[in-house]
């Protein structure tokens, strides 16, 4: 259960401030029981942008979302834009109610926890056929697309920006953690190679995922110690390149594009 608690019952009714939702959609939402609610009901009564509820209203349903995104992996990318916006919103109705700072925490375990290892998903040429692609091979990070449109969400919204730069000042640390420095790694990738999602654009940030001393420094930990780093040429082989790091033991490519390098794909899978 959520250490947020907030002094707001379970409503009623929800005044539907924008004008976005029939009645029927609304009786809909609130007809359903915490216990059966998804992602799709959190995202409709916090937003952002058209949010089903006041402040009132949705703060009742803020800690029951983060336990949701918390212990529902595939419903991350869905949900974590409606709570970078809600406490960054409402952050002020959030310091007066004494909630702001679990809030922020619950921001922060979430991030902890989406970086907890490193995942790389591969796609062989089977693997691209199947879902119609027209790819040798196509390799994609688990969590990434959440942390960079999560991360990107903290700056834009403002309000908890210093949240997203803590994330990335403590992947770029130098530490002995390997699975941290994969994902300097790979947000660097991101951020070099133009990807649909990718850091912030912050100073701060961007001064940090630019260093290439922390870059080869993370590539050798990596090479050195991430113990699936073997069982990922294609993935690691591509990301050394877009960074520019030949420093680290060379590895064979799994699948060789046209071109000798992977197409784009079409967009990540979900």
């Amino acid at each position: 259960m959520s250490s947020l608690t907030l002094p707001y019952p379970r409503p009623a009714s929800l005044s539907d401030p924008f004008h976005d939702f029939t009645s029927e959609m609304l009786e809909k939402i609130l007809q359903t029981p915490d216990s059966e609610m998804t992602w799709w009901h959190y995202q409709q009564i916090l937003g952002p942008f058209l949010p089903a509820g006041n402040y009132e209203e949705a703060a009742y349903f803020l800690p029951r979302a983060f336990d949701h995104i918390l212990s529902h992996d595939d419903n991350s990318l869905d949900l974590v834009t409606s709570l970078a916006w809600f406490i960054s919103e409402y952050r002020p109705r959030l310091e007066e109610d004494g909630a702001i700072e679990a809030a922020r925490d619950l921001m922060r375990r979430c991030l902890e926890q989406w970086t907890m290892e490193f995942c790389v998903i591969h796609f062989d040429k089977a693997g691209c056929m199947a879902k119609g692609w027209g790819l040798q091979y196509f390799d994609y990070v688990k969590h990434a697309e959440t942390l960079a449109e999560g991360t990107c969400d903290l700056v834009r919204f403002s309000a908890n920006a210093d949240l997203a730069i803590e994330f990335y000042e403590r992947i770029s640390r130098d530490s002995d953690n390997p699975v941290e420095s994969a994902w300097f790694l790979e947000f660097a990738r991101q951020h070099f190679t133009d990807d649909v999602r990718r850091p912030p654009t912050d100073s701060i940030i961007r001064m940090l995922i630019e260093d290439k001393e922390i870059a080869e420094r993370s590539a050798k930990l990596v090479a050195s110690e991430l113990s699936s780093f073997a069982d990922n040429p294609s993935y690691w082989m591509d990301t050394f390149n877009a960074l520019g790091i030949d420093s680290v033991p060379k590895l064979k490519r799994a699948e060789q594009g046209v071109d000798g390098k992977p197409a784009q794909a079409p967009q990540l899978p979900r």
